[in-house]
């Protein structure tokens, strides 16, 4: 077992090196612009949460974007470790768990609200077994198309999607109503805490059922 942690953290080595770079460079980058034009919200002492706030986004940002890129490497690799194909998944998806919760625990030292960040560890955690599942296995096993049509649904949905937030009346108050469910502060919680563990369960066994079809031998 021992054997297998030093793997998969070597394994790991090269997502999480990016990971500290680019989230410490926009976290600094943004406090700084902020301290310097004088913003309201670090006068009035919310920088705790702009700082759990940058951290959380750019994390699942980043990862969204380069995880699919590392995960090619590591999976070639830890096969190539003599792993099994179930030993890689289940080791690649307990790294994933430790690293949402590292995150998370940054996050809940800087504003608390323990029910909420479980929440979002839920979400994140089948968020990203969902892009594995269907982006970034299926990269490995059809190579550069499905490469190229992942690549552009991301830029599409970074680039728009914040501009439909406000579009219209109903995407508003879609909107507003997650959020309210995140905060905890609206009625039906545990058939919403139900729905969202369904959907980190489901894309848990999606990602299972299409890495089982990856090539070893993939290359972009």
């Amino acid at each position: 077992m021992s054997r297998d942690i030093k793997a998969i953290a070597r394994l790991k080595k090269l997502s999480e090196i990016y990971n500290l770079l680019i989230i410490s460079f926009i976290v600094l980058l943004v406090l700084f612009i902020g301290f310097i034009s004088g913003d309201d919200d670090m006068r009035a002492g919310n920088i705790r949460i702009l700082i759990a706030t940058l951290i959380s986004g750019i994390y699942v940002g980043v990862n969204l974007f380069i995880k699919l890129i590392t995960m090619a490497d590591e999976i070639t690799r830890g096969l190539t470790f003599g792993m099994t194909r179930k030993k890689l998944f289940v080791l690649e998806r307990v790294a994933d768990i430790a690293e949402i919760l590292v995150v998370a625990c940054i996050a809940f030292l800087l504003i608390g609200r323990g029910s909420m960040i479980v929440k979002l560890i839920i979400l994140v955690f089948g968020l990203f077994n969902w892009v594995e599942g269907l982006a970034g296995n299926n990269m490995m096993r059809y190579g550069k198309k499905a490469f190229w049509v992942y690549y552009i649904i991301y830029f599409a949905v970074i680039l728009i999607f914040p501009r439909t937030l406000g579009a219209s009346d109903k995407i508003v108050e879609i909107t507003r109503l997650f959020m309210d469910w995140i905060r905890g502060a609206v009625l039906g919680q545990p058939q919403l805490w139900t729905g969202v563990v369904i959907f980190a369960i489901v894309g848990l066994m999606v990602n299972w059922l299409t890495f089982r079809k990856i090539p070893v031998n993939y290359s972009v």
